[in-house]
């Protein structure tokens, strides 16, 4: 009966010690809400520079001779132009992580994403703190990357904000205009 009730005993601690690894381990990764993948499909980015985090301190800026261009393809592929050099390649997405590699970073968390900006952000294991890369959005006639002939014109959907369409019950009686 001891050997029984010892090994419970020694089950349930090493049960409980495995779930508060896992939460410290998914605490520390989940810094940003996850993303919504349509934000980043068939999206065109240009790089405009990076910062080290925690000095706040901006170490690179793109000037007119540096050019970075970002395309992320509906099909998980990707397309940038770096300086005049093409390179093409996969992504995913997961969660608020961006998995696409540029200069030995394979794996980027995707700090903010609007409709104009896209902060990606990284660790490096050489160095020291978190670094951000910052780009805005571009149209495609001012990206670099050539559309092939086959493929269809891109459409850009947006939903109406349904709260202001949205007639209220005590506007019944109103004259409409």
């Amino acid at each position: 009966m001891r050997k029984l009730i010892l090994n419970i005993v020694i089950f349930i601690f090493g049960w409980l010690s495995l779930q508060g690894q896992v939460e410290a381990d998914s605490s520390i990764l989940g810094n940003y809400p996850d993303v919504d993948e349509r934000k980043i499909v068939e999206t065109k980015w240009r790089y405009t520079y990076a910062l080290h985090l925690e000095s706040n301190t901006i170490f690179h800026k793109a000037e007119k001779e540096y050019g970075y261009f970002l395309h992320f393809k509906y099909d998980y592929t990707y397309e940038q132009f770096l300086n005049g050099k093409y390179d093409k390649g996969v992504w995913n997405i997961n969660g608020c992580d961006l998995m696409y590699n540029f200069k030995h970073i394979k794996k980027f968390q995707i700090a903010q994403i609007t409709k104009n900006v896209l902060v990606l952000e990284f660790v490096q294991p050489n160095s020291k703190g978190t670094y951000q890369y910052h780009f805005v959005r571009v149209d495609s006639k001012d990206a670099p990357f050539v559309k092939p002939a086959n493929e269809l014109p891109v459409v850009l959907v947006e939903e109406l904000d349904v709260k202001k369409n949205k007639k209220q019950w005590w506007n019944f009686g109103k004259k409409k205009r």
